[in-house]
């Protein structure tokens, strides 16, 4: 029994490294969690998004940021501008951080509040919550020219 007493400090050693590395991974998110950005990140993701609105930029990819930033908003009007925008509060979702915001837009004058799910590490993708939802059910956004020309009934006539 002598020549064993000396792996006690080792076993001890093992057995606390295997309750640290279990610990670990307990903190860790699983699943589409794990691609949830931080809250300072998705805000700052979005302030991004957002400024580049009010500069004129269309939505797709913002800049040269690091992280990439990819903007989803199908539902802007074509010359409606961003004059000014509140960030109200968030919501951790399901598989994303919603992020709640009020916008003064121009061309019509608005003051809609809007949400954006931010989700992504690299890159962080910022869809408003309509498009969002539309892609999670295989749906798209329509508009009436596209959807009357594609109607059964418009072909007909």
């Amino acid at each position: 029994m002598r020549g064993f007493s000396g792996w006690r400090p080792i076993g001890a050693s093992l057995l606390s490294c295997l309750v640290m590395a279990c610990a670990g991974c307990r903190g860790q998110p699983e699943g589409f969690a794990r691609f949830v950005p931080a809250s300072g990140v998705a805000r700052k993701a979005l302030t991004a998004a957002l400024d580049a609105w009010q500069n004129g930029q269309s939505t797709g990819k913002i800049g040269n940021s690091t992280p990439t930033v990819i903007v989803v908003d199908t539902f802007r009007r074509p010359n409606q501008s961003l004059e000014s925008y509140e960030v109200l509060g968030e919501v951790l979702g399901e598989n994303h951080l919603s992020i709640s915001v009020r916008l003064t837009l121009a061309n019509p004058s608005e003051q809609p509040i809007v949400r954006f799910n931010v989700i992504g590490l690299d890159p962080i993708w910022v869809f408003r919550e309509e498009d969002y939802d539309l892609i999670a059910h295989w749906e798209h956004h329509m508009s009436d020219e596209k959807s009357a020309a594609g109607s059964p009934s418009a072909s007909q006539e």
